[in-house]
């Protein structure tokens, strides 16, 4: 998905919901017909995400299709094809007969067809997944429960072995523990287990049917952080955090199991078929959906945020009818506001649900040590925002924090503030005055969806640049929250208006602003800055407006992104502004 482009993905997206809404009006549509053109990045995309979609329909009504007749339609396709349906598993096979014997265990018919081993004693089938099916067992020398995970011949034995070999390695009491792994006569492998008695945060979730208290959810999350740190640690990574890997035990203590797509130290790039989609969407990071063999902790603490923002909101942070239009919406659209969802959540959770959720992985916590630290608040605690493991970019967060009062509160006689400068001769200005007297290439607006420019820092450019330009922004239409919108600037002296929306529908929520929100507006608009050639840029502060953060809160997330920006950054802009206007005027 790295060489496509957002439009591209937009495009997948409407196509993938035709096609679906098709065959939910009892038509089968061929998947060859919403092809055109040749066979770049974007059409073999199309087809896996189609192909994908189709073969999810055609099991739910109880079809079992095969790879040769979607070969027979469509040739040119053969490789793609098997590609699918090896990732999905392929047909559907009868379980495997071998070790499978009519069973006396208890549970009357439920246990019939359970498979005998030697040296356990299957009770009952727990779950069927990707990678097997795992039963609850007694292992009878040891006189102790167990669950057993079983992989039929032929099945995923390299990512079995691995699951159990990364799992192994992890000492927490909050991730499920390996006993042992054996390998079956019929060439199948068995892994024990430690059995955990309860339940999952999924069906806790899917029991109440909307939020889990806060107080309530806290605790488990912690539990669950603290098990993520002892397999980070070990340079382990999950790729599959979600509410049914989460497991409540009976002391209502939380566990983190099945690492069954779990990356150890070892590059593991052979394990995992080029193109897949690995882990869950609504729980998944962006990047991972790009490039699942080159993410790091922080994917984890995505999905960690993801999880947790579910579980307090009563739903996923993003829905919607495809796999793939999730996914989009992870890439795409800003988060939701925490406490905006659910006003029962303290301030401190909400910052830290943003910042583990943020789109850029440089903007999350970058260690569940650091996440853990911010799960256990102390009176006066910093905001999980002001904390960073770069040293270079901690320097010059202290020397902000220092003058930030005086930037906000100092005398109405409007100039320059401060200058901050970052390696190649890269500058950060912070002043006091009014957005439309700066003589930079962009100048930056903060307003809603439907680019009104009546009101705020929106009114003042128009009134300064002239009505051309307010009928120029309007063309757009309504623009969701987030984007960015460019047109020229008329009489001022820079060479363009930079819109930024702020504020505004997303389908059926109100939008308010939000740090996420803020970072996506400021990278947005450094990417037009390098499309076009802008070496300057100023900027108001974004979203202080109705419903909006305090000028602090905006001040300190685009200071942190430009700081980022400019000490880390692949940009053409030379000199940013962040531009105060003072409240005594």
């Amino acid at each position: 998905m790295s060489d496509l482009t957002d439009e591209d993905l937009r495009r997948i997206d409407e196509v993938g919901e035709r096609f679906e809404a098709a065959w939910g009006r009892g038509e089968r549509p061929r998947i060859g017909d919403h092809l055109d053109g040749p066979a770049g990045a974007f059409q073999v995309q199309l087809v896996r995400h189609l192909l994908r979609v189709e073969l999810e329909l055609r099991r739910d009504r109880g079809e079992e299709p095969a790879p040769e007749e979607y070969e027979a339609q469509m040739p040119a396709w053969a490789g793609c094809i098997r590609e699918v349906f090896a990732s999905e598993g392929g047909p559907r096979e009868p379980a495997p007969t071998l070790l499978c014997l009519p069973s006396t265990a208890p549970g009357g018919g439920k246990g019939f067809g359970l498979p005998e081993l030697h040296g356990f004693k299957i009770l009952d089938e727990l779950g069927r997944g990707a990678m097997g099916v795992v039963y609850k067992g007694w292992q009878v020398p040891l006189d102790r429960f167990v669950a057993l995970k079983m992989i039929a011949p032929g099945g995923s034995g390299d990512r079995f072995r691995k699951e159990a070999k990364l799992i192994a390695q992890i000492s927490s009491p909050h991730v499920v523990a390996v006993h042992d792994l054996h390998t079956l006569p019929d060439g199948g492998l068995l892994l024990v287990m430690e059995y955990v008695e309860g339940t999952d945060l999924a069906r806790i979730m899917k029991t109440r049917g909307g939020p889990i208290p806060e107080d309530e959810a806290l605790p488990w999350m912690r539990q669950v952080a603290e098990g993520m740190l002892a397999a980070s640690e070990r340079r382990i990574i999950h790729r599959d955090l979600k509410p049914s890997n989460i497991l409540i035990d009976a002391r209502r203590r939380a566990r983190v199991a099945d690492f069954g797509l779990g990356q150890g130290p070892v590059e593991q790039g052979s394990l995992t078929r080029a193109g897949d989609v690995i882990g869950t969407p609504c729980y998944m990071a962006p990047e991972q959906a790009e490039d699942p063999q080159s993410v790091d902790t922080r994917a984890d603490i995505y999905s960690f945020g993801a999880t947790f923002y579910h579980a307090l909101m009563g739903s996923p942070p993003f829905d919607g009818k495809t796999a793939f239009s999730i996914l989009y919406k992870h890439k795409t659209e800003p988060l939701v506001s925490p406490v905006a969802r659910n006003p029962e959540i303290s301030g401190w959770v909400s910052d830290l649900l943003e910042r583990c959720m943020a789109k850029s992985p440089g903007d999350r916590f970058p260690t569940f040590a650091e996440l853990l630290a911010q799960l256990r608040p102390m009176a006066g605690a910093a905001s999980s925002w002001e904390m960073a493991d770069d040293p270079n970019w901690t320097r010059y967060l202290e020397a902000y924090k220092a003058r930030r009062d005086s930037y906000l509160l100092g005398p109405p006689p409007h100039g320059e503030c401060d200058r901050h400068e970052f390696p190649g001769g890269r500058i950060l200005r912070v002043v006091r005055g009014t957005i439309t007297e700066q003589r930079v290439d962009a100048l930056v607006s903060s307003q809603s969806c439907d680019l009104a420019m009546d009101s705020g820092v929106g009114l003042a450019l128009l009134r300064a640049a002239g009505d051309d330009v307010a009928r120029e922004a309007r063309r757009f239409g309504m623009v969701r929250p987030g984007r960015v919108v460019v047109t020229s600037a008329g009489r001022l002296a820079a060479r363009f208006l930079f819109h930024g929306v702020t504020m505004g529908m997303l389908g059926d929520d109100w939008v308010l602003p939000s740090r996420d929100l803020i970072a996506e507006i400021m990278a947005s608009c450094f990417y037009h800055a390098d499309t076009l050639n802008v070496r300057s840029i100023a900027f108001p502060l974004l979203g202080t407006g109705v419903g909006g953060f305090s000028r602090e809160v905006c001040l300190d997330t685009m200071y942190r992104y430009l700081a980022r920006m400019f000490l880390h950054g692949l940009t053409c802009v030379q000199e940013a502004r962040i531009v105060i206007f003072p409240l005594e005027w």
